[in-house]
């Protein structure tokens, strides 16, 4: 559970770029990588959406 989402573990690894940004805009799209990393820390590390290394994404949430 993030914010008042409520997903699976297998479901917030798959989500898309468009599927994060609906949850909360910039501000969700900013947060994701740390709830993968802190799923990673309690499940143990797993899979991310290859748009997450992406120049696009990074320009998006920097500026």
């Amino acid at each position: 559970r993030a914010g008042c989402q409520n997903h699976t573990v297998e479901e917030w690894r798959k989500y898309s770029k468009q599927e994060i940004a609906e949850m909360d805009g910039r501000k969700a799209l900013k947060f994701y990588p740390r709830l993968l990393d802190i799923i990673d820390f309690y499940i143990g590390k797993g899979e991310r959406p290859d748009w997450l290394t992406s120049k696009e994404y990074a320009d998006e949430v920097t500026g």
